[in-house]
């Protein structure tokens, strides 16, 4: 699942939960008796449980948001709302918390008017201790583990209720004589449970842009182990009631087999999580390592078309144009252009001012020629030493060859660069051979590049710094 997906979820479940909550609230104060009993046999949602899930639900949205200051200020009533209950019980006192906002007038399998059962208040309390350890302070991986987990205990405390609804066993979801949790309660912490462990989720992978593989599997069989211990303990609780009550002895192994395969069942998905969640983080891993591959062979076969000194297209580069080009013309019918230019006396040029000048030298004229040619679809290329080619597709005409030649010419000789050894100004400069032709079969390219290379050699003999083409008619 996605980062945003997840927060998607994150918000949707806490609007759920939150909704729960504000609906059995609506429901006690409007009398409207179905919005807090699902069935008139079933105990009703205390009114404090259902503020409970109201706050809870209200932390979870923000919570999806990244807006945390809330929640801090939310979660400790969720600790003060379970922990007070919790005491109530253990202690056998009534801190006056149970009707603190609404007189309640349902008591079905309720051991005192408005109080929430143990097991409800368990689960706030672990749901605001989860909170808590993820809003407080700089996010760290313990108490993001920690919260996973008591999402996972919350989660599965309510999958036990919902299941001794499922099967008829009231010890499942009621401790003893108390108050026992509503059958809504248990859905609701069912969803807030793993709300919580997917926000202890989504929280790592913001602090850390990594994920907690142990999570899932850690969160996964801690439920399933919640889960089994819970039910067996609650046959265990009804074979003894009934024992006791009727002086019958049930022995059936029951809850024998459910400890045995639940837990069994239980180690057993959380590993095949893990496995899972390591292959596919392998997988990722593995992936992203062919796609880095890729990105280099395409660098590197990027940069095997390109002149390493100079930056342009290399020989090889030209070499693979030239013949898609020159096809490419001749189907067309297209002109198609060669021009060599050559930088007079640079070996003089490099035993005047040495090689990483002569470096520098180069690379200035091929920035010159590639900003000067301005058609896209031409190309410029080092062909070998100081010696650099042009190849132009669909020319208009001779004309333009003469222009682009033109242009070049003057190009370089206005880079100005000293040449103490040059005949030619004291500066760099170069002569250009070129030839064009509308191409009458498809392998004629050698000749028409034979064409431009005779062309450079009669402006050189000219006396150099010039230019000669010819149009051919191949």
């Amino acid at each position: 699942m996605g980062h945003l997906s997840q927060q998607w979820v994150l918000k949707i479940g806490g609007c759920a939960i939150l909704t729960l909550g504000l609906v059995v609230c609506v429901g006690w104060y409007t009398g409207l008796e179905p919005l807090i009993q699902i069935h008139p046999s079933f105990v009703p949602m205390q009114f404090n449980t259902a503020l409970g899930f109201a706050v809870l639900g209200a932390c979870l949205v923000m919570m999806s948001t990244q807006r945390y200051k809330l929640p801090r200020w939310l979660a400790p009533i969720l600790l003060v709302l379970g922990g007070l209950t919790l005491l109530e019980y253990l202690f056998q006192v009534n801190l006056g918390i149970d009707e603190l906002f609404m007189k309640h007038y349902i008591t079905v399998a309720t051991s005192h008017p408005g109080r929430m059962a143990p097991n409800t208040a368990l689960c706030f309390s672990l749901s605001g201790t989860a909170i808590v350890l993820m809003v407080y302070g700089k996010p760290r991986l313990i108490p993001l583990y920690a919260a996973s987990a008591l999402g996972a205990l919350v989660a599965g405390l309510g999958m036990v209720a919902f299941l001794g609804y499922l099967s008829n066993v009231t010890s499942a979801y009621g401790w003893g004589k108390l108050t026992q949790m509503a059958l809504h309660t248990s859905l609701g912490f069912i969803i807030s449970g793993m709300l919580l462990s997917l926000a202890a989720q989504i929280l790592c992978f913001r602090s850390f842009q990594t994920l907690m593989l142990p999570m899932l599997p850690i969160t996964s069989t801690l439920m399933g182990l919640t889960v089994t211990l819970s039910l067996w303990q609650a046959i265990e609780a009804a074979e003894l009631e009934i024992t006791t009550q009727y002086n019958i002895q049930i022995h059936n192994f029951v809850s024998e087999a459910i400890l045995f395969f639940g837990s069994t069942f239980s180690l057993i998905l959380g590993a095949a999580i893990w496995f899972a969640q390591k292959s596919r983080q392998q997988l990722r891993e593995l992936q992203k390592a062919q796609s880095k591959i890729l990105q280099l062979n395409n660098r590197l076969e990027t940069l095997s078309y390109l002149d390493g000194l100079t930056g342009i297209a290399n020989r090889r580069q030209f070499d693979l144009k030239a013949q898609e080009a020159w096809e490419a013309a001749y189907q067309q019918q297209q002109r198609i252009g060669i021009l060599l230019i050559d930088v007079h006396y640079f070996k003089a040029y490099n035993d005047r001012y040495g090689h990483p000048q002569g470096d520098v030298c180069l690379r200035l004229i091929a920035e010159t020629i590639a900003t000067t040619l301005q058609r896209p679809e031409d190309l410029a290329a080092r062909y070998g030493g100081e010696e650099f080619v042009l190849l132009l597709r669909d020319l208009p005409n001779v004309e333009t060859l003469q222009t682009i030649a033109e242009q070049m010419l003057v190009a370089i000789r206005q880079l100005k660069i000293p040449h103490a050894r040059s005949q030619i100004n004291q500066i760099v400069t170069s002569s250009i051979g070129g030839a064009c032709c509308i191409p009458q079969d498809s392998q004629g390219f050698s000749t028409l590049f034979a064409q431009a290379d005779e062309r450079l050699y009669q402006a050189k003999a000219q006396g150099r710094d010039r230019i000669v083409l010819i149009p051919l008619d191949l």
